[in-house]
C-alpha cells in the first residue's frame, strides 16, 4: 500500500486533521481568517507540510540531525539554519599522573583544564593533577549546567593512590581516573604511566619507583578525571563561544623512578535537530 510520507510524518506528530490546500492563501481564505501559530495544512503543489510558526508559513521537511564535534581549541560555534534545538555532550581535561621515585625529587601531575560552551552556560571543569606524596590521586573537575539548559552533568572520578615502599617491593603507579566516557590511564608497575585515552577527558596513571635503596620511594598516584556533561538547549542563540579542555602535562620522574602519563584532553560534541 502506498502512504503519503507527509502525511505518515503528520501522524507521527500527533497531527490528527490535515487538509489538502494548493496555496497557504487557500487554507486562510477557507479558514476565514489569517494564520495563526499551529496551522497545518498539506499543500499538495509543493507535496509537503507547511505550519504556520511565528508569523510565517514554513515547509516542514525531515532532515536528519548534524553533528559539528570539536577536539582542541576554542572559536564560536554558529547554530545552522533551520535548527531547532541541539544536544551538547562535553568532558573537560583530565589531569596528569604523579611521577615516581624519590619523594623530593618526584613531579606533580599537571591539572586539566575546562570545557566551556556558551561562556558559564555549560562548564565541564578539569580533573586534578596528582600531588607529591599525598596519599591519594587528583580529584574529579565539576560540572556546571546553567538556565536554560537543560541536562545532567557528571563529576569526572578522583584518580587512584600511590604506593610507598621500604623493602625489595615494587608498587605500581595510581590509575588514572575516569568520567562516564573511561578511558583513565593505568600506573604502571614498571616503567612511565599511562596518558588517559583521547579526548575522554581521563586522568593519566602515574610512575612507577625503581628499586628499594636506603632512601624511600614512592609511585606516582593517578590524576582526576574531567567532568561530563549532556545536555539540551530547547531555544538556541545564533552563537556561542566555546574552549576545549587541552591535555595536561605529566608529573616529571623522580630520582630512582619513572615519568607519569598526561591526562586526556576533552572535547565537545553539539548534534542540531531540525524543524
Amino acid at each position: 500500500m502506498s502512504v503519503n510520507p507527509m502525511v505518515y510524518i503528520a501522524t507521527s506528530l500527533n497531527i490528527t486533521a490535515v487538509t489538502v490546500y494548493a496555496t497557504s492563501g487557500a487554507f486562510e481564505s477557507a479558514k476565514g481568517s489569517a494564520a495563526a501559530n499551529g496551522d497545518v495544512f498539506l499543500d499538495s503543489t509543493l507535496n509537503a507540510l507547511r505550519a504556520y510558526v511565528n508569523g510565517s508559513w514554513r515547509t516542514l521537511t525531515v532532515s536528519p540531525p548534524t553533528i559539528q564535534t570539536f577536539l582542541s581549541g576554542s572559536g564560536t560555534y554558529t547554530l545552522p539554519t533551520g535548527v531547532s534545538y541541539i544536544r551538547v555532550r562535553m568532558s573537560g581535561g583530565g589531569g596528569a599522573g604523579g611521577g615516581g621515585g624519590e619523594v623530593s625529587t618526584m613531579g606533580a601531575g599537571g591539572n586539566g583544564n575546562s570545557s566551556t560552551f556558551g561562556s558559564s552556560l555549560l562548564t565541564a571543569a578539569g580533573g586534578v593533577g596528582a600531588a607529591i606524596n599525598a596519599g591519594g590521586g587528583g580529584a574529579g573537575g565539576a560540572a556546571t549546567v546553567s538556565s536554560p539548559a537543560i541536562g545532567n552533568g557528571f563529576s569526572g572520578g578522583k584518580g587512584g593512590v600511590c604506593g610507598s615502599t621500604s623493602a625489595s617491593v615494587l608498587m605500581p603507579g595510581g590509575m588514572g581516573g575516569s568520567n562516564i566516557l573511561g578511558g583513565g590511564g593505568s600506573g604502571a608497575a614498571t616503567g612511565a604511566g599511562n596518558a588517559g585515552t583521547t579526548n575522554t577527558g581521563a586522568g593519566g596513571g602515574g610512575g612507577s619507583h625503581g628499586a628499594y635503596g636506603s632512601t624511600q620511594l614512592l609511585s606516582g598516584s593517578g590524576g582526576g578525571a574531567g567532568a561530563y556533561i549532556d545536555a539540551l538547549i530547547t531555544s538556541p542563540s545564533t552563537t556561542y563561544s566555546y574552549a576545549v579542555g587541552a591535555a595536561s602535562t605529566a608529573g616529571t620522574a623522580g630520582t630512582n623512578g619513572s615519568a607519569a602519563g598526561g591526562g586526556a584532553a576533552g572535547f565537545i560534541e553539539v548534534t542540531e535537530y531540525y524543524y
